[in-house]
């Protein structure tokens, strides 16, 4: 937690945790102070924490990103950015505290990710996912999708609340394995598990680096990744920013493990859906974090 704690803390903010991990007890502040914050890794919810407690400072804060992150809050309270060669910085103060107002809240992009990856992999398919949140920050696996072959078309488009949204169009595609350059990483890192089923069924190895924030989600997927890919048979290595794989599948009727991460879980279910239900994925009550309503989902899609 002290990626988190730590600005909070120079702004004012009072904790107590053991070993900078949850639980953590929080303290109300007397006051919040003003600070220049630079951003040490690309992370919305770091920035976003700041951001949030620049709301209640007297003076403005300052935050910069080296690397863009996903910037709904930035959006939503229609911030100030301002663009310069080492990166965004953006200006927060009192008067950019909201007034009560109606949001409109698109699909999820990242959640649909899933069902995109399972109809570009399966045979003869097609989905439309309506009114889904195309956020330039958001929507980065589609982009990497797009460059590996995915065919991919956005319909309806519309803007609201400062967010770009539409409708999915989707159908079969064949992929192939290309380098995901370091800049975008932060804007597809929550997509990084099911980009590697992509990747397992395109043309040529993948590999992915510079994704080091991978080990540092509700579990650390790089290893989360490598552990259930070398279940299947296949050739896996592991770095520390990273993981790469290649060969055929071998093993197909395996237990893959979940490690009661919500994502993980998901992407190995789409992977089984793939294999004809050659796999099954432990303690996947975990996707209720993020999406209880996956396997009606997968169920209305599937038949």
């Amino acid at each position: 937690m002290d990626r988190v704690t730590i600005p909070l803390t120079q702004m004012g903010a009072r904790f107590e945790s053991k070993n900078n991990k949850l639980p953590l007890k929080i303290f109300p502040a007397k006051e919040l102070k003003p600070i220049n914050y630079e951003l040490p890794v690309a992370s919305a919810q770091i920035k976003s924490s700041v951001i949030l407690a620049g709301l209640h400072c007297e003076g403005i804060t300052s935050i910069l990103e080296n690397l863009p992150s996903r910037n709904h809050t930035e959006k939503m309270l229609g911030l100030e950015v301002k663009k310069s060669e080492s990166g965004n910085t953006i200006l927060v103060s009192k008067i950019n505290y909201p007034v009560p107002a109606e949001y409109f809240v698109p699909s999820d992009v990242s959640s649909a990710a899933f069902f995109v990856v399972l109809t570009l992999l399966a045979k003869n398919s097609s989905i439309r996912i309506k009114n889904t949140g195309l956020n330039d920050t958001r929507k980065g696996y589609l982009v990497i999708l797009e460059q590996m072959g995915a065919k991919i078309n956005y319909e309806n488009v519309s803007i609201s609340g400062g967010e770009i949204f539409g409708d999915l169009v989707i159908e079969s595609s064949q992929l192939n394995n290309l380098g995901i350059p370091e800049e975008i990483i932060p804007n597809i890192i929550d997509e990084i598990p099911i980009l590697s089923v992509a990747g397992l069924f395109a043309e040529g190895n993948f590999s992915i680096k510079n994704a080091g924030e991978l080990r540092k989600k509700e579990s650390d997927r790089i290893s989360a990744l490598c552990y259930n890919y070398r279940l299947l048979g296949l050739d896996v290595d592991e770095f520390e920013d990273g993981f790469s794989f290649s060969g055929q599948i071998k093993n197909k009727n395996v237990l893959f493990k979940s490690f009661d991460d919500h994502r993980i879980a998901m992407t190995f279910a789409i992977l089984s859906l793939l294999l004809n239900d050659g796999g099954k994925v432990d303690n996947f009550g975990c996707v209720g974090i993020s999406n209880p309503g996956f396997l009606e989902q997968i169920k209305t899609i599937t038949g």
